[in-house]
């Protein structure tokens, strides 16, 4: 038996560069996902609700459970809802026509259409215990403020492909 050696494998910088890149992405995607139905998952066992975004009518819509009680002006001072999240004390959205992100009471009072502004379009949003994340799908990043909306980093993570959800 002849074995033989093809010699030493040479990684470029750039190789490297867009190996972790890639990773970043597929990580920040996963976590958004996980943090998505994580603030889904706790909304219903916390209040038995579900909430959506009405982009044509520029609300926000609540209803219990089993579909019964639909308010679909549940919070009506949004702008081009695409996305929300919702977590034990509020409702957050994404309001598409003004590059923000607004917040609401869970029982809807309260409603500030302009919690966290951003130089970008805002389009995917999602909430943990301690930050409010967003994608900004035209520049290809995803932003993080704290929950009380201060310190916003509006690109935590860059070299998404265009990040909605």
């Amino acid at each position: 038996m002849k074995l033989s050696n093809p010699g030493p494998t040479v990684v470029s910088r750039e190789g490297i560069d867009e190996a972790s890149r890639s990773a970043n992405i597929r990580r920040a995607t996963l976590l958004l996902a996980v943090l998505m139905f994580a603030a889904l998952a706790t909304a219903a066992q916390a209040d038995a609700f579900i909430y959506w975004a009405n982009f044509n009518s520029n609300t926000i819509g609540r209803a219990d459970l089993d579909g019964s009680a639909a308010n679909q002006n549940f919070i009506s001072s949004a702008s081009g809802p695409v996305g929300l999240a919702v977590d034990s004390e509020h409702v957050y959205w994404a309001n598409f026509n003004t590059n923000t992100i607004g917040r609401a009471n869970r029982d809807g009072s309260g409603a500030d259409p302009t919690f966290i502004t951003s130089p970008n379009v805002i389009r995917g949003i999602a909430v943990d215990d301690r930050h409010v994340y967003w994608t900004n799908p035209f520049v290809n990043t995803i932003g993080r403020a704290r929950l009380d909306g201060s310190n916003p980093d509006h690109s935590l993570i860059t070299g998404a492909k265009g990040p909605a959800d």
